[in-house]
């Protein structure tokens, strides 16, 4: 150990030069010195498949640490990228193994799938085009469009009593090129706290409509992993809070 300390301090300061440029290099190259101890009379499976969102700040800041997090424990993560509909289908019937992140309500309806650990807040936005006064008022407007990501349960529940016009698309990409082409006068947007290379598009006016947490979710049949998952877990966030703390402090208040 006395030997490994010079390179832990190396990382923590290259660490602190990059962060702001790669949040996926700073959870890859967090230091291992006190990785989780994996002794266990359990034995672990060499790999998992789970299932991911097209969400920047999930494949640019929950992924890797979910992957960094079972690097630790000599497993292998295989990444689907579904929405929330196909996924819980497939975790319902045992064909993956979790998923990267989904909200708190997905685990009050589903009895198989076990919260882990809770990853990160988020805070979900409507962005408007730049003619349209933007504020919770719009959603009871029928004249008006609004397009989301399709299959997900929370902003099924979200917009159940809307009057606007609803579109749903198949990923973010799609969602924000529409926007920006004009297509949709407004849509749903979730800023994460711990992912800061986010922007709303230039000119657009936003309203802030409420705030949410992601949990990683494993399947029932590996409930025996989830204490090891969890600690690993905690340990790269609370390496990554001490070198970019500044990620989500611009996120601290919610702001119209």
């Amino acid at each position: 150990m006395i030997r490994q300390r010079p390179i832990v301090l190396s990382l923590t300061n290259l660490l602190k030069k990059i962060a702001e440029y790669s949040i996926f290099a700073l959870i890859l190259l967090s230091p291992i010195a006190h990785a989780v101890n994996t002794t266990s009379t359990t034995k672990l499976p060499k790999s998992l498949t789970f299932s991911t969102s097209s969400h920047a700040a999930v494949e640019h800041y929950y992924q890797p640490l979910i992957q960094a997090a079972y690097q630790r424990l000599g497993i292998d993560i295989e990444f689907l990228q579904l929405n929330e509909e196909r996924s819980i289908r497939l975790l319902d019937q045992g064909l993956l193994d979790g998923d990267t992140i989904r909200t708190e309500n997905i685990h009050k309806s589903n009895s198989h799938f076990i919260p882990v650990q809770m990853l990160g807040e988020a805070r979900i936005y409507l962005v408007c085009q730049p003619h349209i006064e933007c504020n919770a008022n719009l959603l009871e407007q029928k004249k008006f469009s609004l397009g989301s990501v399709g299959g997900s349960s929370h902003f099924d529940d979200l917009l159940a009593d809307s009057e606007i016009t609803q579109l749903r698309y198949t990923n973010y990409h799609l969602l924000k090129t529409s926007f920006e082409q004009g297509k949709i006068d407004a849509y749903i947007e979730i800023i994460s706290a711990h992912y800061h290379q986010q922007a709303f598009p230039q000119k657009a006016n936003t309203a802030y409509l409420e705030t949410i947490h992601g949990f990683h979710y494993l399947h029932e049949s590996h409930a025996r992993l989830a204490p090891q998952v969890a600690a690993a877990i905690k340990e790269i966030q609370n390496q990554i809070h001490k070198e970019d703390d500044s990620c989500w402090k611009a996120f601290q208040k919610p702001s119209n």
